[in-house]
């Protein structure tokens, strides 16, 4: 689901894929798609190499629509909330705004367009995120700015696009301009390591031992060597601009100004229906207990049997009973599943040598879900089960009745984890977006062109998800707080608080979830419609337009209920709990 050209939705498409495009779309395409992997040159030649696949996922025209593409209120709603978070900060004069997953690049402009048009503070935020006019416009560590993570090549140029149409549009009533930071391409990264692994061979040679403190030096000094060659990131702008990064994970964002400096920024963080994108593992309660669910390659199973059928033989590390033509198949854990065996009609050898299959239609080899025979190590990690031990179950689990189905995000509870970790540290605050419970079901699917589809049906080719579990989420950031704060008062007691965290008692907490309708109702959602409308600009279909959209995002019926927000923030004086919660 990771892939580095497409983003977290899916894989490139075979150009035979392609087929299935609108005509207009087709017309815009070359016959061959190509995927070099060594060129890896930023340009727009290499979003039509790869399909266009990126563009095309969300919108009208893709697998699915998002709430910034709907109407900018929604924007203009997580901007006052931004704000006002900004404000109980005392409104820093540098400040950190980092998105995950940004699609096209609408909400982030929605933020900065609205925040921009808001006298005061909204104009102190834009001030702040351009460092107050005092950044370094080398450095590629800088923590104020506009921070993207974001692993597609073709997004992130629609991304840029978005803002550089953004500032052409404002560049008459903007004091402040955009100094975009280019990416590494993955040409650059892998000779960057190499130059790291050559340094290192180096040092060894000498009799040095490869330390931390050694390889941090050696990082260092090539990023000193980097930020000295001039252009190499694609800089444009001035110092009194906002800073536009890409970065590949959350990781990777910077909260201090350099390795040994320990000056950090306000940090605030969006996650718009990105951790509905993450992986996660599938568990089914069954009438012989908690089985995972995996994935395994099925054939047609109205054919006649053939090669595989016979006597126990051992075939590619699977083995045949040689009755009911099932194979023990060998999982990673050590554990082996009974399933039926793949039987060819014909052998591969002879229908090679032949270039025919004596007319028997070959069976077509399928992807289909089958449970764990027994305990998976994600079982023993997530679930603490282990059918092979006589621990006693947890209670919640163990009542669960037959056909119980939980679904686990390990990544998204550990991103989580590290978003409030980040805000403990910088302060700031964070605000997620997504479709979901408060709780665990059955709900991973698949969308392609807005309709369901199978998941298994297209493998890279379809927008896989699954619900958020808010609880989980928020019991996770709020457990990890709690021991942190422990820690704390530890240290504190004992004299050893030395760094610069909030101290005992003003820790992060996750809140809500409340509900996308509500939330944007206290935003004030409804009024700014309204505003809308009755400005004198709006035509009749634009005043539909708006109603429309309005509808959509806070309806009960529509997106208002289904979605969710949380929050990861501090109470204000240590009694108030963020605005909209």
């Amino acid at each position: 689901l990771r892939d580095e050209s497409f983003g977290y939705y899916t894989n490139p498409p075979k150009s035979t894929d392609l087929d299935t495009l609108d005509d207009s779309e087709e017309e815009e395409e070359d016959d061959d798609v190509s995927f070099d992997d060594n060129d890896n040159s930023n340009s727009n030649s290499q979003v039509e190499e790869e399909g266009g696949r990126g563009h095309r996922l969300i919108g009208q025209a893709g697998d699915f629509t998002t709430a910034p593409e709907i109407s900018q209120i929604f924007g203009e709603c997580l901007t006052i909330w931004l704000l006002t978070q900004y404000e109980a900060l005392n409104r820093p004069s540098k400040v950190q705004l980092v998105e995950l997953g940004p699609g096209r690049g609408t909400l982030m402009c929605d933020i900065l367009r609205s925040a921009s048009g808001i006298k005061g503070v909204g104009e102190d935020f834009i001030r702040a995120l351009s460092g107050d006019g005092r950044g370094d416009g080398k450095s590629r560590n800088q923590t104020h700015g506009v921070h993207f993570v974001e692993v597609s090549e073709s997004l992130r140029l629609t991304q840029r696009e978005a803002l550089e149409s953004l500032l052409a549009q404002k560049k008459n009533s903007w004091s402040t301009g955009l100094n975009f930071k280019q990416w590494e391409t993955k040409k650059e990264k892998e000779k960057r390591l190499e130059g790291i692994m050559k340094k290192i061979h180096e040092e060894k040679s000498l009799g040095k031992d490869v330390d931390d403190e050694l390889l941090r030096q050696i990082i260092t000094e090539q990023e000193k060597d980097l930020q000295g060659r001039a252009g190499v990131y694609g800089e444009s702008g001035t110092n009194d601009s906002i800073p536009i990064h890409w970065h590949d994970t959350f990781d990777a964002v910077p909260f201090q100004s350099s390795s040994s400096s320990s000056e950090t920024v306000p940090t605030f963080i969006i996650c718009q229906e990105f951790f509905d994108a993450l992986p996660v593992h599938v568990f089914q309660k069954t009438d012989d207990g908690w089985k995972e669910r995996l994935v395994d390659v099925a054939i047609d199973e109205d054919e006649e049997d053939s090669d595989y059928g016979s006597g126990g033989d051992s075939h590619n590390g699977r083995t045949t009973d040689g009755k009911s033509n099932r194979v023990q198949v060998r999982m990673i854990d050590g554990t082996t599943a009974s399933v039926l065996a793949p039987t060819p009609t014909a052998s591969p050898r002879n229908e090679a040598q032949t270039g025919e299959n004596n007319g028997v239609q070959k069976k077509k080899s399928r992807f289909r879900f089958v449970l764990s025979p027994d305990s998976t190590p994600a079982m023993k990690s997530l679930l603490r089960i282990d059918n092979n031990s006589t621990t006693t179950l947890p209670p919640e689990l163990d009542a669960a009745p037959s056909g119980t189905v939980m679904e686990v995000s390990p990544e998204a509870l550990s991103l989580v984890q590290d978003i409030a970790l980040r805000i403990d540290e910088c302060q700031g605050a964070a605000l997620i977006i997504d479709y979901g419970n408060e709780g665990s079901r059955d709900t991973l699917r698949a969308f392609q062109k807005h309709e369901q589809v199978d998941v298994l049906s297209s493998p890279g080719n379809v927008d896989i998800t699954a619900d958020v579990d808010f609880s989980a989420m928020k019991n996770a950031v709020n457990k990890d707080m709690k021991e942190l704060r422990k820690t704390y008062e530890d240290a504190d007691e004992e004299g050893r608080q030395k760094d610069n965290r909030s101290g005992k008692g003003d820790m992060p907490e996750a809140f809500g979830p409340q509900t996308q309708g509500q939330f944007l109702a206290s935003m004030g959602a409804v009024e700014r419609t309204i505003q809308l409308i009755e400005d004198d600009n709006t035509t009749d279909e634009q005043a539909e337009d708006l109603c429309t959209a309005l509808e959509r995002l806070v309806s009960t019926e529509e997106m208002g209920e289904r979605f969710k927000v949380m929050a990861i923030a501090r109470k204000k004086d240590g009694i108030f709990p963020p605005p909209g919660f």
